[in-house]
């Protein structure tokens, strides 16, 4: 039986992708499509007083430092022309990482990771997101500076992860209410300026993403202990990023996916008995375990031969806007080209990183793959031989590609492996590229594995069609037996767990693993559960005051 998809994931995920193209629509454009989306959305949630329930969020606060000086110095016009264009900027830029901007504040803003429903990365997007707003307060820096003359301005900003209450009071749904809300508002104050500050709980999610430096213990009022924090400085080379989910100190094993494991395995050996490709695209809801599943495929390359270095890349909710943009993070994760290197070094990482495959006469030059990723080799004989000719530029760019992918199964002796991720938000010039990529592989032995949310099929209902011996995978809930099988792993540190407690979390989380997950983590962020220095132990009267 085929699960329905959730209307409300569909609209927002549709709200999201129309956010993250308002620099190439234009606000107008994007304000008149997102009315009736939102009204619809509206509709589909339940009364304000049902909507007041516990929510796991990433919360982000941002606050402009320099204001005051300006205000002692500039007009109020001037003030306010600055303020607006910084915090419009600013709320971009939140919307390009799939965030929600609740609240201003003067010269603040509040945003939220996951206030309108979990996700797997939603840490990780927050984090980005508040890299990316050191960078464009920088740039708004330069800005003041240069048309009136006045240094310091710049941005802090603190990220927690946790608990929260959303919905209710004067501001009805951009309310939140918590703990969780306070401790990112400290981390905000704690930061200096241009500096980005996180919570232990919010690294415990993103470690092995970024790196960061341990900060002293921090005292929040209303926490009993103080509370660990960590300066995040940039993002690792997406190469050595290291996925992190699930329950801090718990390994939950793959639950309820054996046969779609089989599938997965058993596509791997005909490539290896045949060496002709095959293709797998793996379609599920958010939080069904489409990305697991891809990661444990990932754990049994590993295991199977050392030699084997899969070819890894993801899209994310701003990708749309980067044709080509999937390609660029495949190449940019081999490479172990990261996102603060300069242009000069990303192009130098490219070139000598492909030169080694691209090696005999008459092959295409390694440039040619680097400008249609966009960094910019316009000026490099190869490249500009083609001129204004971008069709030509096109086919002989990916004529590279697959020479690449050709020869890195021959002369490693293993079967070229593709893992891509999220193929929902790809760019559609990227998605076209695999199909032609993936066409004209008929001899090479070369595993395609694919993620995507129902919204892939959506755009592209015949998606599969010319790729090589191609199958989909559809994941559904978890059937009853496995969600006692994956509760009973997620409260294995609990003796004897009551069954009020396992009927709550098999309820609430409705065969979803990740809301399972997310759920047990709040019981604990809420003092339900209490990890102790062996087993766990549960308060019921505290999950009776949560009202969950």
């Amino acid at each position: 039986m085929t699960h329905a998809p959730d209307p409300r994931q569909s609209l927002q995920d549709a709200i999201q992708a129309l956010e993250s193209q308002r620099a190439l629509l234009g606000e107008a454009v994007v304000d008149a499509a997102l009315g009736p989306l939102r009204e619809r959305l509206a509709a589909l949630r339940p009364a304000a007083a049902a909507q007041r329930q516990l929510r796991q969020v990433s919360v982000l606060f941002l606050d402009i430092v320099g204001s005051t000086r300006m205000t002692q110095q500039l007009d109020p016009e001037e003030v306010q022309q600055v303020m607006d264009g910084a915090l419009a900027s600013f709320t971009s830029v939140v919307r390009q990482h799939a965030g929600e901007v609740l609240q201003y504040a003067g010269d603040s803003l509040l945003a939220a990771f996951g206030a309108d429903g979990a996700r797997e990365d939603d840490a990780e997007r927050a984090v980005r997101a508040g890299l990316a707003l050191l960078l464009q307060a920088l740039h708004w820096g330069r800005l003041v500076q240069q048309q009136h003359g006045l240094q310091g301005f710049n941005a802090r900003v603190g990220i927690h992860t946790g608990s929260v209450l959303r919905g209710g009071g004067v501001d009805e749904e951009n309310t939140l209410r918590g703990l969780a809300v306070n401790i990112a508002a400290r981390m905000e104050q704690a930061s200096a300026p241009g500096t980005l500050r996180v919570s232990q709980d919010t690294w415990a999610l993103v470690r092995g993403l970024f790196v960061a430096e341990p900060q002293a213990p921090l005292q929040v009022k209303g926490c009993d202990e103080p509370i660990t924090s960590w300066l995040v400085q940039r993002a690792l080379p997406r190469a050595f990023a290291l996925s992190s989910r699930g329950v801090e100190g718990l390994q939950t094993p793959l639950v309820g996916r054996s046969a779609e494991v089989a599938q997965l395995r058993a596509a791997l050996e005909a490539v290896l008995q045949t060496g002709r490709p095959r293709a797998l695209t793996v379609v599920a809801d958010a939080g069904l375990g489409k990305s697991r599943l891809l990661h444990d495929f990932q754990g049994h390359l590993a295991a199977h031969t050392s030699r084997l270095r899969p070819l890894l890349a993801r899209a994310h909710p701003g990708s749309a806007l980067q044709p080509y943009g999937l390609l660029r993070d495949l190449l940019s994760r081999r490479l172990e080209i990261a996102d603060s290197d300069s242009a000069d070094l990303a192009r130098s990482k490219l070139v000598q990183g492909l030169a080694p495959w691209l090696d005999q006469a008459g092959d295409p030059a390694p440039e040619l793959v680097g400008q249609l990723i966009g960094l910019d080799f316009a000026a490099h004989p190869a490249v500009a031989l083609f001129g204004s000719d971008a069709r030509l530029l096109r086919n002989r760019a990916l004529s590279a590609l697959r020479t690449f992918l050709q020869r890195v199964a021959t002369r490693e002796g293993t079967p070229a492996v593709m893992l891509l991720d999220d193929l929902q938000w790809a760019d559609d010039a990227s998605l076209d590229a695999l199909q032609d990529l993936l066409g004209h592989a008929a001899e090479t032995p070369l595993l395609l594995l694919m993620g995507a949310r129902p919204g892939l099929l959506e755009r592209r209902a015949d998606w599969g069609q010319g790729l090589p011996a191609h199958e989909r995978i559809t994941l559904t809930p978890l059937s009853e037996t496995d969600r006692h099988a994956l509760t009973a792993q997620l409260l294995s540190r609990l003796p004897r767990p009551p069954a009020a407690l396992l009927q709550l979390i098999e309820q609430r989380a409705e065969g979803n693993p990740f809301y399972a997950e997310e759920l047990v983590k709040m019981l604990l962020d809420r003092g339900v559960l209490h990890r102790g220095s062996g087993a766990w132990t549960f308060n019921e009267e505290r999950l009776q005051s949560e009202r969950l």
